[in-house]
């Protein structure tokens, strides 16, 4: 298993280097200067490779690890949420075992795609459903195999479709409930941030509608949007 942190802000917002001080940091030529301070073995990714889906579809195709795992550039810290209290943990080793034995259950599970609670609020938390089959993943992402490409058509909402596929032809993905990795989302700049606008969001998620129909929901709220799968998997129990 390799882990690589994608730049996606300034080097003064990159704190994931904390808790994978042994992943590689995945960024472009400009910006490899930046982050010599903070130990991490760099990789360069060519200019022409733009948008998310593509630079994740890069990273599959050059590195040749069965399991890759792709992490944010801003992840602060892991937060347990399978208690009355959530805590945090920050001790490399310890996540570096959390990671490994999700990627192990995935795998035992058959699917390709795992990751983690999107909500780090222990109020969220339920404790019937200490892991997850039908939703999509973000932030950490785990891939097994080349079973499926990211869709390069779109630049931000990647990992949406690309659990879509996977439910569509493994049937589940494997989430773990229990614990979130805990960040500041689209508040970046530099990396992929550049590329974010309202008419590209706007024109992302059209593209992921006509796509995939009823199966991805985009509903509005008072604070903003919330971006779901509709996709059912439990049988009814008739009495």
């Amino acid at each position: 298993m390799i882990i690589l942190i994608l730049s996606r802000g300034r080097v003064n917002s990159i704190t994931s280097h904390k808790l994978f001080p042994s992943a590689k940091l995945v960024c472009i030529e400009e910006e490899e200067r930046l982050y010599r301070n903070h130990g991490l073995e760099t990789v360069i990714i060519p200019k022409s490779v733009i948008g998310l889906g593509a630079i994740r579809n890069w990273c599959l195709d050059n590195f040749k690890d069965k399991t890759v795992v792709m992490v944010d550039d801003d992840i602060k810290h892991l937060a347990c949420i399978a208690r009355e209290n959530s805590f945090r943990i920050t001790d490399p080793d310890a996540i570096l075992q959390i990671v490994e034995n999700t990627a192990l259950c995935a795998e035992e599970a058959g699917t390709v795609f795992f990751g983690f609670n999107q909500a780090w609020d222990v109020r969220k938390y339920q404790g019937n459903r200490p892991f997850a089959l039908v939703c999509w993943i973000g932030g950490v992402v785990g891939i097994i195999g080349r079973d499926f490409r990211f869709d390069e058509n779109n630049k931000l909402k990647v990992d949406i479709d690309y659990s879509l596929q996977t439910l569509l032809k493994k049937r589940i993905i494997w989430t773990d409930n229990r614990f979130s990795f805990v960040q500041i989302r689209n508040n970046n700049t530099g990396g992929n941030v550049h590329l974010r606008s309202l008419d590209l969001y706007e024109k992302e998620i059209k593209y992921l509608k006509e796509k995939w129909g009823t199966y991805y929901s985009v509903k509005r709220t008072r604070t903003g949007e919330k971006i779901g799968i509709r996709v059912k998997r439990k049988q009814s129990i008739l009495l």
